[in-house]
């Protein structure tokens, strides 16, 4: 446990219609995901419900948000009529994966200092053997560091070459690119 994001699913054919029995199955798996982060952050993780559905009898399905329950199926429809070009209002709509995600709140960083140049004896360097280290919860979204630049966090560390350019995405990810462009 622990860690910044957690995920978990169940599989199984369950009618759209039964909103108690799905209901019940994101409950479960909201327990779950949220029982992997540490004690003291359990009550920060934001939640998210997602269903895999398609037609009975379909071999394929759609990930699409399972709230609002009460719309899932008209949702459906519209996303499959989007993706395939139909949809079949009147034909059955089954959810085949329950999955449940959890996140903990990206923390706002935009007042906190620059950080300062430090040496990286055991982290691969520029050519000049000094680069900048940036902690990576610290990159606002939107905010772009040119490199030479290392992002750090508890987990991994991204060497940043000079051309390259590192921007946060609203996502959390981090996006790189040649040059600077977006």
């Amino acid at each position: 446990g622990g860690g910044a994001r957690g995920e978990r699913g169940r599989g199984g054919l369950r009618p759209a219609r039964a909103a108690r029995t799905l209901v019940r199955g994101w409950a479960r798996l909201h327990r779950a995901v949220r029982g992997e982060f540490a004690g003291a952050d359990r009550a920060r993780v934001t939640l998210e419900s997602w269903a895999e559905a398609r037609y009975a009898g379909q071999a394929h399905e759609l990930p699409l948000p399972a709230e609002p329950l009460a719309t899932l199926a008209d949702r459906f429809h519209a996303r499959h009529e989007a993706r395939y070009g139909f949809a079949d209002r009147g034909r059955e709509v089954v959810v085949v994966t329950l999955e449940a995600r959890g996140a903990l709140p990206v923390p706002d960083t935009r007042a906190r200092r620059a950080p300062v140049r430090a040496r990286a004896a055991a982290r691969p360097r520029p050519a000049t053997g000094t680069s900048r280290v940036w902690p990576r919860e610290a990159l606002a979204v939107g905010r772009a560091l040119r490199g030479p630049v290392l992002l750090v966090d508890a987990g991994a560390t991204c060497a940043v070459a000079a051309g390259w350019v590192a921007r946060r995405h609203a996502s959390g990810a981090v996006v790189l690119t040649r040059g600077g462009g977006r």
